[in-house]
């Protein structure tokens, strides 16, 4: 019995810590990672409770549970109205802020000795924004449009889903030594089937769901097509990330997109108490996966942290201009941009992958995990001053910025007009 007593107090701990943090995160706007990392930064390398050696053998399993949760999740939380308004300028944000930090860290790492490919995975790992960090910010804060709230709201979500597939297309490229054209195809062929069966298991699933849904566990049957769906598409080489995207957005807009096509008597999409369970779910996942990354956190070199903290200054500075070509001939306030370029925290897309390129056995890879952790942690850091930054200065009713004015004003204190 003694030997079961410290796996449960610290999954009591880690629970506790990742609720109390949530709470935080709520009236703050500082992000629960970051005492989750430094928990599970306390238990692994610090004081050496856990030993991470012993999760190496699921770790992949764990990842792809939390890929699943992550972008369905995604899904749900999209409007499909905002998403196809929207959509240009979201697309355009997603591929450009994500390829220009991709770019940033190749041109690092290869810099530093590194060959493309492998700086081009670590770039593509760290490449996307965390939508359940940006999401739940960027709906707090007032005096923003919602058109700038949507085309964050897109990039953030779509970001991890590209993350996930350019990893894997990467990986497989140094693993089996595929060409440009070959990685080409795969993307196409990745997305399409991805996006199509998707999007027609949504389609299909609605009606059968309506039968079963005053049933008390009715959410989890949907659970378990969204973990068939991730394996079923997987098995004919599509991207099954991109499949339990394109699932959550048709089930998350079940109304919507039946009274599109004037199927007014299927006119159903996930309700309350079925968004609450995988809401519950998705908060465990995200919990206990930050954790675990601290743990495997290795500290064999700290200036794997140190290079993980400069690449995330990179990553800072070149959001600007992928902001300014997004966004170019919109206008939008000072307080928009601003908000804009804080919004680049990386997530739990970037702690899922970093380890699965040394659980492969890519050469040059054992260190990711560590820079991985450097990086999450000092962008949601510097994304945490920039809105507090933010909430200090005075802007007017039009969200631009009165010259020379800093002040107590608060971020979320309401003002006179907020943009519409």
């Amino acid at each position: 019995m003694v030997d079961v007593l410290l796996p449960i107090t610290i999954i009591g701990v880690i629970i506790f810590i990742g609720f109390v943090g949530d709470l935080i995160f709520k009236k703050t706007d500082v992000p629960s990672i970051i005492w989750l990392l430094l928990f599970g930064l306390l238990l692994g390398p610090i004081l050496k409770i856990v030993d991470a050696s012993v999760f190496l053998n699921i770790s992949e399993l764990f990842a792809a549970i939390a890929v699943i949760i992550i972008l369905f999740e995604g899904g749900l939380n999209l409007d499909i109205y905002k998403l196809f308004r929207e959509a240009p300028r979201g697309l355009m944000l997603t591929l450009l802020a994500f390829t220009f930090s991709a770019l940033i860290v190749t041109v690092i790492m290869v810099a530093l000795g590194f060959n493309v490919l492998t700086g081009l995975l670590l770039g593509v790992i760290v490449g996307g924004t965390s939508s359940p960090i940006v999401i739940p910010i960027i709906n707090k804060i007032p005096g923003v449009s919602n058109h700038v709230r949507t085309v964050l709201s897109i990039e953030s979500a779509l970001t991890d889903a590209l993350s996930i597939l350019m990893a894997i297309v990467v990986m497989e490229t140094i693993i089996s030594g595929i060409g440009l054209q070959a990685v080409g195809q795969i993307l196409a062929s990745g997305f399409s089937i991805g996006i199509v069966i998707g999007s027609l298991s949504g389609l299909f699933w609605i009606p059968i769901s309506r039968r079963f849904r005053e049933e008390e566990f009715s959410y989890l049957v949907t659970l378990g097509i969204i973990f068939l769906l991730y394996s079923f598409v997987e098995s004919l080489g599509g991207s099954g990330a991109i499949a339990c995207l394109s699932f959550g957005v048709v089930l998350g807009n079940g109304k919507k997109i039946f009274g599109m096509l004037k199927y007014q008597n299927m006119e159903f999409e996930l309700d309350k108490p079925a968004r609450r369970y995988h809401a519950l779910i998705a908060f465990i996942i995200r919990t206990f996966f930050f954790v675990y990354l601290g743990i495997l956190v290795s500290f064999i070199d700290f200036r794997s942290i140190i290079f993980g903290i400069l690449l995330a200054i990179a990553l800072f500075s070149i959001r600007p201009l992928a902001i300014r070509a997004a966004m170019h001939k919109m206008k939008i306030s000072d307080k928009e941009r601003h908000l804009m370029m804080a919004m680049f925290p990386r997530g739990l897309a970037a702690a899922v992958l970093a380890y699965i390129p040394f659980t492969r056995g890519i050469h040059n890879t054992y260190f990711f995990a560590d820079v991985t952790f450097g990086i999450i942690l000092t962008t949601v850091l510097i994304s945490t001053l920039a809105l507090f930054y933010i909430g200090r200065i005075h802007y007017d009713d039009d969200g631009n910025v009165q010259a020379g004015r800093l002040g107590k004003k608060s971020a979320h204190v309401k003002p006179k007009a907020a943009k519409k």
